[in-house]
């Protein structure tokens, strides 16, 4: 069966289920990434003196109408980790032995161990809510979340998009409400540009960070920092460089010499989803993946349905263990065996298995990792 796309460099064959992790970029976007590179070295420094400042306030432009930010509030970042650290770490002198900061267990790895620096670090508490095995609603995890906040809660960091469960969370009811109690928020979003839409001023975090290299098909290394503070000034990059101290956009874009270029792209990234992306195909896709995977497998999703999106997650038999060399082995067999990518995962005693629905997939690919895990259950 061939899966080629003229619009990717996806291997002929191959069934790419875990665009959640790693995006495919179309060619039309890494054909503009490399020109730009190319640009670069026809003259160096009048690329980064003259052209590079001006192209990238198009790019600031672009994202910053698509997602309805101000423009002032909106720096480039590497990914929503280094979105999430730089927050993180220049909040350090204002971060006390008695705060508390809130989240779930739903925080992906890197924010976990950046949240466990920032304790070692300051004495503060990281008070980490529970999520039950099934999520039932948007309600549910508001209740959950909302009544761990006590006197001490300074800050909440939270999903918009859980990467283990692909669970939406309810962040505008949950940052509304925080702001009535004086929390500042801090929201990981870095599955949600292009997945879901965004109105950043509607619902007016402290911070957000996401990732542009993921459903929004930017080239790898692409994503946004916003920032709505009032000390602007004090959010600073985790590398410092030449421009610290002259303001938050500044010091962002630059951070010394590097390739700019997968952030010179985000004007034609938004072309390409705008005439391509059909959410409403990817979303059916999704669904019938659900439907089928519990169906012919008997597998328990994470969420139910109205709290997802384009990515569906679901614990696996025991049987298949519940370890990481347990897990790359699974995707190896499914890999080598079957030609197929998908996105698996311990968690908590059991192993994870996400399915992503992206415009290139097609039924039968959800169909094909169904018979394949039938026959590695056998």
């Amino acid at each position: 069966m061939k899966t080629k796309n003229s619009n990717w460099y996806l291997k002929e064959g191959l069934i790419y289920l875990n665009h959640g992790s790693f995006g495919a970029t179309p060619k039309v976007i890494l054909n503009k990434f490399f020109q730009l590179c190319e640009q670069v070295d026809e003259n160096p420094m009048k690329f980064y003196l003259d052209d590079y400042p001006l192209l990238l306030n198009q790019s600031r432009n672009a994202i910053s109408d698509f997602i309805n930010a101000q423009i002032e509030k909106i720096a480039f970042v590497d990914n929503a980790t280094t979105g999430i650290n730089a927050v993180m770490r220049s909040l350090l002198p204002l971060i006390k032995h008695d705060w508390e900061i809130l989240t779930t267990n739903h925080y992906y790895p890197a924010v976990k161990n950046t949240l466990s620096y920032m304790s070692a670090l300051t004495g503060c508490k990281i008070n980490v809510v529970e999520l039950p095995d099934f999520v039932e609603s948007s309600v549910q995890l508001f209740e959950l979340i909302t009544n761990q906040i006590n006197e001490k809660t300074k800050l909440l960091v939270c999903d918009h998009i859980s990467s283990i469960s692909g669970m939406i969370f309810p962040v505008k009811e949950l940052n509304d409400f925080c702001k009535t109690k004086g929390i500042f928020t801090m929201i990981d979003g870095a599955h949600a540009p292009g997945f879901l839409p965004l109105d950043l001023k509607a619902l007016n975090p402290d911070w957000y960070t996401g990732n542009l290299h993921k459903w929004l098909f930017a080239p790898k290394g692409t994503a946004i920092l916003y920032s709505n503070s009032s000390n602007d000034f004090d959010i600073h990059p985790v590398v410092i460089s030449n421009n610290f101290g002259k303001g938050f956009i500044e010091e962002f874009d630059w951070v010394g010499t590097r390739n700019f270029c997968s952030w010179l792209t985000i004007k034609n990234c938004i072309e390409f989803y705008k005439l391509n992306f059909k959410y409403e195909y990817c979303r059916e896709l999704s669904l019938f993946a659900r439907e089928l995977l519990i169906k012919e497998l008997d597998l328990e999703p994470m969420a139910h349905e109205s709290i997802t999106g384009l990515m569906q997650s679901f614990w696996l038999p025991e049987k298949l263990g519940n370890t990481v060399d347990e897990s790359i082995k699974l995707r190896k067999i499914l890999l080598n065996k079957f030609n197929i990518e998908v996105f698996l995962n311990p968690f908590k005693d059991r192993l994870v298995l996400r399915i992503s629905s992206q415009i290139y997939n097609t039924q039968s690919h959800y169909e094909i990792l169904t018979e394949a895990l039938k026959y590695i259950l056998k």
